[in-house]
């Protein structure tokens, strides 16, 4: 159990950990703790949609269904916490701050996720996909926060316009993530491209971000 908790959080302690140490504020570590327990629980909600939607035959365990019905939620979930809790906190007064309370949320989530899927998984496909997971979580973070955080500070209709899309490209994102995992299983390279385009966007956006503050 010990050892299925430490691979669940070790990667998720690491980035947390390097992303603030790229924005140190005392303010920044405790919204960041914040942000990132807000992501653990929100796993709860997701979990009994899913439920519900199995029980009911609204959904199958089928791979269309399971792609949807998983990346679909998730994201609105998360991004729906972070407007409703993040968006307006004083402690959010620059853009890439945006990037960093996205982080955490993805991070939050990732790790219970990955923790339930060791319990009842085993094997090297099941760590390969903590890890993959944990870092696909990463980079959607860093999208939806650099939209957000754009977001935060532009006028009444861009803010609408800003903050749809980025629920829009993660959840997007998320379908062609999962749809890679799911239906190319065992077949790296696929999801490798898509991992490695996700991270090269990501960077960009990330440099951007840090050097104009948009």
């Amino acid at each position: 159990m010990s050892k299925i908790i430490f691979l669940g959080f070790a990667p998720i302690v690491a980035l947390i950990h390097y992303f603030y140490l790229k924005n140190q504020h005392h303010k920044t570590l405790h919204l960041m703790i914040q942000a990132f327990w807000h992501g653990m629980i929100c796993v709860a909600p997701v979990l009994l949609f899913k439920f519900i939607l199995v029980s009911e035959q609204i959904a199958t365990v089928s791979l269309p269904h399971s792609v949807f019905f998983s990346s679909i939620p998730e994201e609105l979930i998360k991004w729906g916490l972070f407007l409703v809790v993040f968006f307006r906190h004083q402690a959010f007064n620059k853009p890439i701050d945006g990037i960093t309370y996205a982080i955490a949320v993805s991070l939050g989530f990732a790790v219970v996720e990955n923790i339930i899927y060791l319990l009842i998984y085993s094997g090297k496909l099941v760590l390969s996909k903590a890890i993959f997971t944990t870092f696909s979580y990463v980079l959607l973070g860093i999208l939806m926060g650099y939209f957000m955080g754009k977001a935060k500070f532009a006028t009444k209709v861009k803010r609408i316009l800003l903050a749809g899309l980025a629920l829009l490209l993660s959840m997007s994102l998320h379908i062609l993530y999962d749809y890679g995992f799911l239906y190319h299983e065992g077949k790296l390279s696929y999801l490798n491209l898509i991992l490695l385009s996700l991270y090269f966007i990501s960077m960009v956006i990330v440099k951007k971000a840090q050097t104009r503050g948009v």
